[in-house]
């Protein structure tokens, strides 16, 4: 399922230091510290997903939770009937870069990065296929993201949105 990379990205993007991330719950600094509101109760999104790769054009609805992971990271967990996901990202400073790695039940897995948080790039592996993807993410409010994800598969481009609240 293409759109379950997006669902583990699933908002804007959004720690630690040694020891257990989630007892600890430490506090996102530096260039991370704006991505915070993600932090906390679940977030619920309503994805929409192209018919791609043999699969029927669908909407899911899933369930997003945001906690701290160490070295000042965010760990993304994402779970909806067809499948779960994770996702780590943060920000280099050696790099001057955002990054975000994910994998899924499915067998897929992508790693992206960004300049600004919002945009990313990158290359999703699906067996042996290897797929470019651009995700773009938007906070509407503290309590709501949106995103845009696009696939290019054979020159052909899937638009996957989502709309995540809480």
């Amino acid at each position: 399922m293409r759109g379950s990379f997006i669902l583990c990205a699933a908002a804007a993007m959004a720690l630690g230091s040694a020891g257990s991330a989630i007892a600890q719950n430490p506090s996102l600094t530096g260039k991370m510290a704006p991505f915070s509101y993600l932090l906390g109760s679940a977030w619920t999104c309503n994805v929409s997903v192209p018919a791609m790769m043999g699969e029927a054009a669908h909407t899911e609805k899933t369930t997003v939770m945001f906690d701290t992971a160490p070295g000042n990271a965010v760990h993304v967990h994402i779970a909806s009937p067809n499948m779960t996901g994770d996702q780590y990202f943060g920000y280099s400073t050696r790099q001057n870069t955002y990054w975000s790695s994910n994998a899924n039940s499915m067998g897929q897995a992508l790693m992206q990065t960004s300049n600004d948080g919002k945009n990313y790039t990158g290359t999703a592996a699906m067996g042996p296929t290897s797929i470019t993807v651009r995700d773009t993410y938007s906070r509407v409010a503290d309590n709501h993201v949106t995103f845009t994800d696009t696939a290019v598969v054979n020159g052909q481009n899937y638009v996957t949105t989502g709309d995540c609240t809480r």
